[in-house]
C-alpha cells in the first residue's frame, strides 16, 4: 500500500470543516501569496502547480486582465454572447446540460514537481497532471467524484505506488451554484480517517457561499507544519524521505 496519499480537494475551507465538527489530528490553515489571485480571489489553475513546486506559477491562460475588459465580458456572456478574434457569435446554454460552463483544456506548464521525486500516481490535478480539463457541467464533476473514489479505493490496496494524490473540484463546484456541501465534507474526512496509510488533505483555497476564501486547507494524519501553500511540497517530501530512512 502506498507511504502517503495526498487527498486534494478544491474548495474545502478551513472554517467550515470547524463548524461541521470535522477535521484530522494536524491541521494548519494556509496562507495564499497575492500572486496566486486572479480577478480578485485565489485561482485553481494558479495554486494547485505552485503548491506542488514550491515556486510562485501563474497560468498563462489566467493571467489578470484590465478591469473593465473583466466586466464588460460579464455582462456579454450574461447576454449569451461569445466571441473568438475571427467572428462574434450569440448562444443560449443548452437546458439540457445543467449547469453548463466553459470547458478549458489545461495541460501542465511546469516541468516538474514534488510527485517526480517519487514513484507516484498522480490523478486529474490542475496544472500538474496531463490531460486536466478545466470547467464542465454537474454531470461532468459527479462522473470525476465517481472516479476519484474508485481510484481512492483501488489504489489503498496496490504496492505499485509509494506515494498518491488524487483531486476532486466537487465541492467548489457545488458551492458556486449553491448547493449543500456538508454530506461531500463528511465523505472527504471519512474517507481520510478510514485510511490504512497515512493522509493529507490538502484545498487550494476554501469555498464558501459560493465565493473563494483567501486561505488554504492542510490536514494530516501525522505532525505537519507549513504556513503557505507553497509549504506543501516540503511537507510531501519530508514526509515521504523520513519514512523512506
Amino acid at each position: 500500500m502506498p507511504i502517503l496519499t495526498v487527498l486534494c480537494i478544491d474548495g474545502l475551507d478551513f472554517t467550515f470543516s470547524k463548524t461541521l465538527g470535522l477535521g484530522l489530528p494536524y491541521e494548519v490553515e494556509l496562507s495564499i501569496p497575492r500572486e496566486l489571485y486572479y480577478n480578485g480571489s485565489p485561482h485553481t489553475m494558479h495554486i494547485w502547480p505552485s503548491m506542488f513546486t514550491g515556486q510562485i506559477h501563474v497560468y498563462s491562460k489566467f493571467r489578470d486582465k484590465s478591469e473593465w475588459r473583466l466586466k464588460a465580458r460579464e455582462v456579454l456572456h450574461k447576454l449569451g454572447i461569445r466571441w473568438r478574434r475571427d467572428k462574434t457569435t450569440f448562444t443560449k446554454k443548452p437546458e439540457s446540460e445543467k449547469h453548463a460552463v466553459s470547458r478549458i483544456f489545461c495541460p501542465p506548464e511546469i516541468t516538474s514537481s514534488v510527485f517526480d521525486e517519487f514513484n507516484s500516481f498522480i490523478h486529474d490535478i490542475p496544472g500538474v497532471s496531463k490531460g486536466f480539463v478545466f470547467g464542465g457541467n454537474y454531470d461532468d464533476y459527479m462522473h470525476k467524484k465517481t472516479v476519484f473514489d474508485i481510484l481512492a479505493k483501488s489504489l489503498e490496496r496496490t504496492m505499485k505506488y509509494d506515494l498518491v494524490a488524487l483531486y476532486s473540484g466537487i465541492i467548489d463546484y457545488l458551492n458556486h451554484w449553491g448547493y449543500d456541501v456538508d454530506s461531500f465534507y463528511r465523505l472527504f474526512f471519512a474517507k481520510a480517517q478510514m485510511s490504512k496509510t497515512p493522509v493529507i488533505i490538502v484545498s487550494d483555497h476554501g469555498c464558501v457561499d459560493g465565493q473563494h476564501t483567501e486561505t488554504a486547507y492542510l490536514g494530516a494524519t501525522f505532525p505537519v507544519e507549513a504556513e503557505s501553500v507553497l509549504d506543501v511540497a516540503d511537507v510531501i517530501r519530508g514526509f515521504m524521505k523520513e519514512v523512506d530512512q
